[in-house]
């Protein structure tokens, strides 16, 4: 069956002394999800777990006490695990 599933699209916002990551998934399969996020060295540094009850999943989560440096996001539903990556930089904010 040809059907294309989570199709995740991510951004950084900056706004008022904040740092948040939106992830919105489009086609997402309906039900258990999770959203886990990765450091560049592998490690977990957020892991979300929740029912998912339609095809779209719009998310934020607060980062501005992340460390700057590269990251990788994956969202798992049911058995289709889809993978993005970022960057943040809290220079935008004015912080280091």
């Amino acid at each position: 069956m040809d059907s294309l599933t989570n199709e995740v699209s991510t951004s950084v916002v900056y706004y008022n002394d904040t740092e948040d990551v939106k992830i919105n998934v489009d086609n997402a399969t309906v039900g258990a999800t999770m959203v886990t996020i990765y450091n560049e060295d592998g490690n977990v540094v957020l892991n979300d777990k929740f029912v998912n009850g339609t095809d779209k999943i719009n998310k934020s989560y607060r980062m501005d006490n992340i460390a700057d440096g590269d990251y990788t996001i994956a969202v798992s539903t049911g058995d289709d695990v889809a993978v993005t990556s970022l960057s943040l930089n809290n220079e935008a904010l004015g912080t280091n």
